[in-house]
């Protein structure tokens, strides 16, 4: 009788340990999935932002380039603010807002150089250059 028993005992403990195997293998493979997924959804997240982005200057060269616009930007603005009928400075600035990609600050720089000398051939000419000739 002895002998069956302990059959039984050793019958269980394979039981026992194979479902801990069992356990071991569906939490290696949870874990896989669960990476994979996170993995995948990061890959998702970065790719998405940074084509949705505007263009981004990425080289010095595009930095320097409109780090030199805004400047002259900002002198045309200040220079304009005391010297408001001064129809060159404002087709420049016309110019410079449209390299800036800021049609709507080119548009209002174009229509005060209208306002100034609306037959003038430089406003014409910076409107054409500029796509704006219908303008």
């Amino acid at each position: 009788m002895r002998h069956k028993s302990s059959q039984k005992k050793v019958k269980k403990g394979k039981k026992t340990s194979k479902n801990k195997v069992k356990n071991i293998n569906y939490k290696i493979v949870l874990f896989c999935s669960a990476a994979i997924i996170l993995s995948l959804s990061l890959f998702n997240l970065i790719f998405h932002s940074i084509s949705a982005n505007r263009h981004v200057p990425t080289t010095k060269i595009e930095i320097d380039t409109k780090k030199q616009l805004s400047e002259k930007k900002y002198f045309w603005e200040t220079f304009l603010r005391e010297h408001h009928t001064y129809l060159p400075g404002w087709l420049e600035l016309a110019e410079i807002e449209l390299q800036l990609e800021n049609r709507e600050g080119a548009i209002q720089a174009l229509e005060t150089a209208r306002n100034i000398n609306p037959n003038s051939d430089l406003y014409q000419e910076v409107a054409n250059k500029l796509g704006l000739s219908g303008f």
